[in-house]
């Protein structure tokens, strides 16, 4: 089959015709086409689309100005000329309806160029007529030149499929009574830089503000006074992991013309590396397909899997209490979330010169544990207090510290009931316990 983008012979003596110089058109037109899609991908979307706002309420979609490639390859450019302008009349109690810039495709033997071409033509390219000045010479002829210009329609999706390459443009939600044209204002059209579309734009810039605040948060944590002993791994890698993140997106969102599937796989590297993070136990991330053509139908789900994802994250499952040393052998830790004594598990961890068999002997006996408001009552009276036991190491979401020994206290025991609403844990020590030191953890269930 002989392509219609095939190059041209030129031969000395040849009869030139118009149609040597159409091929020639075709032809370079259509190597430009096939270089531009074999070093890009997508490489087909709007570089500025505007929408006439002030038209939608005579039930009237038309474009302030458009630019961009068609999938075909060809590039447009609309501005200026607000006669020139497509756009289209919505019927009365129009909906759910999806609006795009549709351009006739190139047929064999079909006439590309008509002066007035009607709603129903299938030309390429109208005819305007161009006084142009030579511009190799000053006060030189002005000639008068028939240009061809890209035949764009604003025309409705199901309209355009048959015969048109087209873009989306916007979705109608509805033309109500009043005549007024409604558009989804979740919808995003293919576009060839991030930013030409505002709701993508608005998507990246508020996920970047939240990453911004939870990389500042995870930050401060790590720097805090006796907090680094359970986040020096998890909590680190975790704000590695989003200060990476924080760090390309910014730049990203510097980079106006960067195409949009470069920014979906940033975010969708960032969403693989949290499920890292998440419970083994979990559903598997979503990671929705890359749509050029759908793009709300892709960055929507995944940016909002990403938030979750880092609210989850950011939570954390394992909290270090500290334990405050006082006089007589008391010691306390103070609990701020009063619903970890609901949903966690307490890990109490103890150091001494002791060996550790003796250690697991004695220790059981000789500490009290109790609300820290009652804890002079346990003393002075004294009462029993929570039971604890002894684990065989470090659970699973705690570092293993050396020289450490593990015991977690009994939430199933009566006595745990009274401390809901408690400001914290204490503790009281009898006995010689050389070099004694606690650490104490909140481990939160799994979600």
């Amino acid at each position: 089959m002989i392509d219609r983008a095939d190059k041209v012979v030129w031969s000395e003596g040849m009869f030139l015709q118009p149609h040597h110089l159409q091929q020639q058109d075709r032809h370079v037109a259509g190597q430009l086409a096939a270089a531009l899609r074999a070093v890009r991908t997508h490489a087909w979307g709007f570089t500025e689309l505007e929408i006439d706002n002030g038209e939608l309420a005579a039930g009237h979609v038309r474009l302030a100005r458009c630019a961009g490639i068609l999938r075909d390859g060809t590039p447009f450019v609309v501005k200026g000329d607000a006669d020139a302008m497509p756009s289209c009349v919505l019927p009365e109690g129009a909906r759910d309806i999806d609006i795009v810039l549709a351009m006739p495709l190139a047929r064999p033997d079909a006439v590309e160029s008509e002066v007035r071409p009607g709603l129903s033509s299938l030309a390429r390219f109208h005819i305007v007529e161009l006084q142009v000045a030579d511009s190799h010479q000053h006060g030189g002829d002005i000639a008068t030149l028939q240009l061809a210009r890209p035949h764009l329609r604003l025309m409705t999706e199901s309209d355009a499929q048959a015969a048109h390459t087209y873009l989306g443009v916007a979705r109608v939600v509805e033309r109500g009574d009043s005549g007024v044209v409604t558009l989804d204002a979740h919808y995003i059209p293919p576009v060839l830089g991030w930013r030409v579309s505002a709701r993508l734009a608005t998507l990246l810039h508020s996920f970047l503000t939240q990453l911004r605040q939870r990389v500042h948060d995870l930050m401060s944590a790590l720097r805090a006074p006796g907090f680094g002993g359970v986040v020096e791994v998890q909590q680190f890698l975790l704000a590695q992991t989003l200060g990476r993140a924080e760090a390309t997106l910014g730049h990203i969102a510097g980079q106006a013309d960067m195409h949009p599937e470069r920014l979906y796989v940033v975010l969708l590297a960032l969403r693989g590396e949290l499920a890292v993070f998440e419970s083994p136990y979990g559903s598997a991330p979503l990671r929705p397909p890359y749509r050029h053509d759908r793009l709300a139908s892709c960055f929507a789900p995944l940016v909002a899997e990403l938030r979750r994802a880092i609210a989850v994250a950011v939570a954390e499952n394992v909290v270090a209490l500290p334990v405050e040393e006082h006089a007589f052998g008391m010691h306390h830790a103070r609990v701020g979330d009063a619903s970890l004594y609901a949903d966690a598990r307490f890990i109490l961890g103890v150091s001494t010169r002791l060996p550790v068999e003796r250690l697991l002997q004695t220790l059981p006996e000789s500490l009290k544990i109790g609300p820290a408001e009652n804890m002079r009552d346990l003393v002075d009276l004294q009462l029993p207090g929570l039971p604890l036991r002894a684990i065989p190491g470090a659970p699973r979401e705690l570092p293993a510290y050396p020289g450490f020994s593990y015991f977690e206290l009994d939430r199933q025991h009566p006595q745990w009931i009274g401390f809901a609403g408690s400001s914290g844990i204490g503790l009281h020590v009898a006995g010689d316990f050389p070099e004694l030191r606690f650490a104490l953890w909140a481990i939160r269930k799994e979600r």
